[in-house]
């Protein structure tokens, strides 16, 4: 879950579903856009989850796309609108980068 805290006031604001393994969270003040990268999701395989800021106390799941199992180290580099995703070697699956262009 992503649940996010008024930390004037230590309330709840709200909670959105996400899948487990949470390795990197980050968030881009200019979009209002929070990225999520997780490394299992039901079925085995990780997702990258991207939420956008509508005011305080309200947040919409964007979209999440597939990544790879165990997927979940990643970064956001708002600049070039790119979140990148390391995937190691597992299973003999190869280990590589993902890039995602953030829209």
């Amino acid at each position: 879950m992503l649940v996010v805290f008024d930390t004037q006031t230590g309330k709840q604001a709200t909670k959105l579903p996400m899948g487990g393994w949470v390795d990197e969270m980050a968030i881009d003040p200019a979009s209002g856009r929070i990225c999520a990268s997780c490394g299992k999701e039901s079925g085995g395989v990780g997702a990258a989850y991207m939420f956008k800021d509508l005011d305080t106390d309200h947040y919409q799941l964007l979209g999440k796309v597939a990544t790879a199992f165990i997927g979940k180290t990643a970064t956001l580099v708002p600049s070039l609108k790119r979140y990148y995703f390391s995937v190691p070697n597992f299973q003999n699956g190869g280990a590589r980068i993902l890039v995602y262009r953030v829209q």
